[in-house]
This record gives C-alpha cells, sequence and structure tokens, in this order.
C-alpha cells in the first residue's frame, strides 16, 4: 500500500493546525499491510490513509485493536470526524477554485 506523499503531507499539515503541533505523525513506510484492502484503491487513484489514535489510560481505554479487550475513547471519534470533514471541505474548496466554468 503507498500512500500519495503530498495528500499524507497537506493532511498533516491541517490536522496539526487544528489539534496541535504534537497530536500528529505522518508515518512513511509502516508494515505490515498485506491484508490492507484499502491498497487496491492506493492502485487507481492516490489517496491517504489515516491511523486515529483512540487509546485513553485515564478512560480505561487501550486502543489495541484486533484485539479481545479493545477499547476506544469515543470523543477521539468525533475529534476526528470534524477534523477529517474540515480537511475535505477546503480540499473540495481548493478543487472548487481550479475547475474552469462551463
Amino acid at each position: 500500500m503507498v500512500c500519495s506523499p503530498a495528500l499524507s503531507n497537506t493532511a498533516g499539515d491541517y490536522f496539526r493546525q487544528r489539534l496541535g503541533p504534537d497530536s500528529v505523525v505522518v508515518l512513511r513506510a509502516m508494515l505490515p499491510f498485506n491484508g490492507e484492502d484499502f491498497g487496491v484503491f492506493l492502485n487507481r487513484i492516490p489517496g491517504a490513509m489515516f491511523f486515529l489514535g483512540v487509546a485513553n489510560p485515564e478512560r480505561d481505554c487501550n486502543g489495541d485493536i484486533h484485539s479481545p479487550s479493545f477499547s476506544a475513547d469515543e470523543d477521539a471519534i468525533g475529534i476526528a470526524t470534524r477534523t477529517i470533514a474540515g480537511w475535505l471541505v477546503s480540499r473540495l474548496k481548493l478543487h472548487e477554485h481550479q475547475t474552469p466554468a462551463s
């Protein structure tokens, strides 16, 4: 799975502005991704995958995905939804201004 460096960096910059400079890490490589279906889409269309940190020890949320003891801090899900939606709107506005009028 190969994410678009441009989209990954743009998203990382936007997320840092909204969530704080220490809240976001852009990964350049992470293994294994041999079972990730999203990579099939990325073979055809540039994209970026995001990981959401949902662990919160203060709330007894471990965030260990694919584990029987998984629990998520659901506040993180709301924050991520609003942040990613904001980034998508900013991308749409950018492309709206680049599209020639018909």
